[in-house]
């Protein structure tokens, strides 16, 4: 699974999680793998490792500074390459409630496993 923190349109630059980053940590929570940069100090990940380790699904953290659409994704150039992408898994949460340490840590935890596993029913949150 792969949790997309960024994304550059003009260089093509792709941010994910860092090994052993918060992020990752949440992804585990929520009961997948995360694709990491393979890098502890980097959120960088080069298009082709991506390739290489074919996310089945893309989730896309979102802010009011960072809004990409799942349609917009599936258009990048190479990315037809994923499963993701190809069965157009690409799902869009709320990057705040995931990525910031803080008391909608359950909130942002649940929204998570809603997007990786949809078909679950999860109880209502607090």
């Amino acid at each position: 699974m792969y949790y997309e923190i960024g994304y550059d349109d003009t260089t093509g630059a792709i941010y994910a999680p860092a090994d052993q980053s918060f992020v990752a940590a949440m992804v585990k929570l929520a009961g997948a793998e995360a694709i990491t940069t393979g890098d502890p100090a980097s959120y960088q990940i080069p298009l082709e490792t991506l390739i290489t380790r074919d996310p089945q699904i893309i989730v896309l953290g979102t802010n009011p500074f960072y809004n990409p659409t799942p349609e917009s994704v599936l258009k990048r150039a190479g990315w037809s390459a994923m499963t993701a992408v190809r069965n157009k898994d690409v799902r869009p949460v709320n990057d705040i409630e995931i990525t910031r340490p803080g008391p909608r840590l359950p909130i942002g935890l649940r929204s998570l496993a809603a997007a990786i596993w949809p078909d679950i029913t999860l109880p209502p949150a607090p």
